[in-house]
């Protein structure tokens, strides 16, 4: 008697983690269905400037040179063709800023509230 509840016990067990398995894949699709849905599907944050694109980084900038524009789009929306000074990441507004003895054609900051990220060209 003993035997038999412990193997109806077990198997209970058993059921419940291959449930807790396929609800825990199935709620990991629903969030990248959604991230895609909502946010566009980019690989990662971007600014495009000068029809250049532009990867953001989490690198800080310490010293900025001069103001060269600002973002005037911003969507989510992914598009083979983006308009210049977009965003899919920072909203209409954000300033970008060249970089004291680094080429725009390498790299840009983007004033992200008191401080300037990094933004490197992709090549």
């Amino acid at each position: 008697m003993i035997y038999i509840s412990k193997l109806f016990v077990s198997l209970l067990i058993i059921l419940g983690l291959i449930s807790g398995c396929s609800q825990e894949k199935e709620n990991n699709n629903r969030i990248e269905e959604t991230l895609q849905t909502e946010e566009g599907s980019f690989p990662y944050p971007i600014v495009k400037w000068n029809n250049q694109i532009y990867r953001i980084t989490s690198a800080d900038v310490e010293s900025i040179d001069k103001k060269i524009g600002e973002i005037e789009n911003y969507s989510t929306n992914e598009e083979l063709e983006t308009p210049d000074n977009y965003s899919n990441f920072y909203n209409e507004g954000t300033t970008l800023w060249s970089i004291k003895d680094i080429k725009t054609a390498d790299s840009i900051a983007i004033k992200a509230g008191e401080s300037y990220v990094k933004a490197s060209i992709i090549k």
